[in-house]
């Protein structure tokens, strides 16, 4: 939507949100590059779909100014630590993840975790805001800065996981349990060699 010409269509019957979230799913497996760059998007709450709504079908055709949209919706976003970041500071991360992902591609962001024989995953398929998951990432682990945070779930999008923390089998169970409890999906297990993580395909 923000990276040159997209087209709108309004969905209307029996199931319309389930179904075009399906197709959403399934166009954003087999052409998506991650989740940071999607080619389709679906809002699912009442108060989202209007205002697209209004600003692809309405104003649009008629050529009134571009007003910014704004989400109203109920679905929980950014929050704690990350919602208190000043906006220099996010748009700085952003620069940097953009440069990056132009220079060297998507399967360039790796986050690096100390050693350790016990590691916890953070894994793709919550069905949470972009801006949430990042969120909890943020309060479970706050040693991360926000550049770190991005690397996680773009590494988790494009490898399928994304080694958060090393250290021992509590420690790593510990925090994949908050994790999990907050709505996401991770894992701890024992830590894969370093080359095997390399070179797992995409």
């Amino acid at each position: 939507m923000t990276g040159g010409t997209c087209e709108a269509i309004v969905v209307a019957g029996p199931d319309a949100v389930a179904r075009c979230t399906a197709i959403r799913g399934e166009v954003r497996r087999d052409f998506g590059d991650t989740v940071f760059a999607n080619r389709l998007h679906t809002p699912t709450e009442p108060d989202e779909i209007r205002p697209c709504v209004d600003k692809f079908l309405t104003s649009l055709p008629h050529g009134l100014p571009h007003v910014r949209h704004h989400d109203p919706g109920t679905a929980r976003g950014a929050f704690g630590r990350l919602a208190a970041l000043p906006s220099p500071a996010i748009r700085a991360a952003t620069l940097d993840v953009w440069r990056q992902q132009r220079r060297s591609g998507w399967h360039s962001f790796r986050l690096e975790t100390a050693p350790g024989a016990h590691s916890t995953y953070l894994l793709p398929g919550d069905s949470h805001s972009v801006d949430y998951g990042m969120s909890v990432i943020a309060e479970v682990l706050p040693g991360l800065t926000l550049h770190q945070i991005i690397t996680a779930y773009i590494e988790m999008d494009v490898r399928g996981e994304s080694r958060l923390h090393s250290g021992t089998a509590e420690e790593t169970l510990h925090l994949a349990d908050r994790i999990t409890a907050a709505g996401l999906f991770a894992r701890a297990r024992a830590t894969r060699p370093a080359a095997a993580a390399t070179d797992r395909p995409a």
